[in-house]
C-alpha cells in the first residue's frame, strides 16, 4: 500500500477522495492537532465524530477498563461512515484500521508536537476550557490533568522513534486503504482548504 503525501500535485486527488460516506480515522502524536484538524474537517464534509478521549476518560480523569473502552469502540464501528480521532496504538488500532477506508496520519516533526502539547496543556490548565476536554471530564476537575508530566512529555519526545514505526509498519500491509500522510501544519490547512472549495 502506497502513501500519499500532501502537497500541491496531490490535493485535489485527496479532497475528491473525501467523501460523505467516508470512514476516517486520524492518527499522529500527542500535540499534533489530531482533534482540531477531525473538527475542521466535519465542518466540510458531514460526518459523525468520536474522539478516543471521550471513549476512554471518566470524569476525574480515570481511565476505563479495556473491556468498557472496547464495548463503546464497537457501538461507534458499526457506523457506516464517519471519523474516529486519536491514536491510542494499544487500544483496538487493528481494528479501526480495519473498519476505516481512509487513514489521515499527521507525521508532523517532534518539536511541533511537542509545542502542541506545550499549548494545549496551557489552554486547558489556565482557561479550562470545556471544548479541549473529553466530554466525560467534568469541569472541576480540568486541573487536576497537568499534562506537562513525565510520562507524557517523553511519549511525545519518544514518538518518532519507538511509535512510529510500528504504525508505519502496519498501515505499509494495508489493502485497500488510502493513506494520507500530512507532515506540516500549513499543508493541513492546504487540504482542509482543497476540500472547501470542492465543497463549493
Amino acid at each position: 500500500m502506497s502513501f500519499i503525501y500532501v502537497s500541491q500535485t496531490s490535493l485535489k486527488r485527496i479532497a475528491m477522495a473525501i467523501r460523505e460516506d467516508s470512514k476516517i480515522i486520524i492518527l499522529g502524536s500527542p500535540g499534533t492537532g489530531k482533534t482540531t484538524f477531525a473538527k475542521q474537517l466535519i465542518q466540510l464534509v458531514k460526518l459523525s465524530y468520536t474522539s478516543l478521549d471521550d471513549l476512554n476518560w471518566e470524569e476525574n480523569w480515570e481511565r476505563v477498563s479495556t473491556d468498557l473502552f472496547y464495548e463503546r469502540l464497537k457501538y461507534v464501528l458499526n457506523d457506516d461512515s464517519g471519523i474516529i480521532d486519536g491514536n491510542y496504538y494499544d487500544r483496538f488500532l487493528i481494528e479501526r484500521i480495519h473498519w476505516a477506508d481512509i487513514i489521515i496520519y499527521l507525521d508532523y516533526p517532534t518539536w511541533v508536537a511537542f509545542w502542541g502539547l506545550v499549548k494545549r496543556s496551557i489552554w486547558r490548565y489556565i482557561k479550562g476550557s470545556r471544548t479541549c476536554l473529553p466530554a466525560n471530564v467534568v469541569s472541576s476537575a480540568y486541573k487536576r490533568k497537568w499534562e506537562l508530566s513525565y510520562p507524557m512529555v517523553k511519549k511525545v519526545l519518544c514518538f518518532r522513534k519507538d511509535i512510529r514505526p510500528r504504525l508505519i509498519g502496519i498501515m505499509r500491509f494495508q489493502k485497500n486503504k488510502i493513506i494520507i500522510v500530512i507532515n506540516s501544519r500549513k499543508k493541513a490547512k492546504y487540504l482542509l482548504d482543497a476540500i472547501k472549495v470542492k465543497k463549493d
